[in-house]
């Protein structure tokens, strides 16, 4: 009995998942989904791509636990999770499962191609270095973040106001408590997150380390 009750409130839910709009909000997802090519899942198709593991030990009477912690998977994702667990899983794998073959899913996935941000420059034609060396400029570098120049990490300057640094160290103290001379410090940007550029550069050196552990 609470089988069949439990399958008629799926059915309800996928029912008006294909006719109504998902209500809850996808500010942000869609764009992470763009990321991995992927496209937003309803309530609906998610439930028939699980149901192709309707045959392993254990599967849940309701579906929605697992869409409620995975309903931000692409469907490419969430297909590929589903056909290894197919292959590989006795038990109807829990949504923590789903996400890690998810993980290892997008760790094997092509690095896209950085794409050209630059435009031209209509600032002063040439800059003259220290030692004479005039260099023409004719376009600039747009950056997903000016605060880290799409590298994930800013730097500051602990030290003295008068102290000589470099022009593009802000003024910000570390996290020592002890007495210590002036120096350059480090930290995580709040961007690092969400920043494509940066998030295509952990991917790509992630799939270089498993290529050289895998020999």
């Amino acid at each position: 009995m609470a089988d069949a009750a439990a399958h008629s409130v799926d059915a309800e839910v996928a029912r008006r998942a294909a006719v109504e709009p998902e209500a809850r909000p996808t500010e942000g997802r869609v764009g992470r989904l763009e990321a991995h090519g992927g496209r937003v899942v309803t309530f609906a198709a998610f439930t028939q791509t699980m149901d192709r593991l309707s045959g392993l030990k254990f599967k849940p009477s309701s579906l929605q636990t697992h869409w409620e912690a995975l309903s931000d998977l692409s469907a490419a994702e969430l297909d590929a999770a589903v056909a290894r667990a197919a292959r590989e899983c006795e038990e109807f794998p829990a949504p923590r499962m789903i996400r890690a073959l998810v993980d290892d899913y997008r760790r094997d996935q092509p690095v896209p191609e950085e794409e050209d941000r630059s435009a031209p420059w209509r600032g002063v034609s040439e800059i003259v270095l220290p030692n004479g060396v005039c260099l023409p400029v004719k376009r600039e570098w747009r950056y997903f973040c000016e605060e880290c120049s799409d590298t994930g990490m800013r730097s500051f300057w602990c030290g003295a106001k008068s102290s000589v640094r470099f022009p593009w160290l802000g003024l910000q103290r570390c996290s020592r408590r002890k007495e210590h001379g002036e120096h350059e410090w480090v930290d995580a940007c709040p961007c690092a997150d969400t920043n494509p550029d940066v998030q295509r550069k952990k991917q790509r050196a992630m799939q270089v380390t498993r290529k050289q552990a895998n020999g």
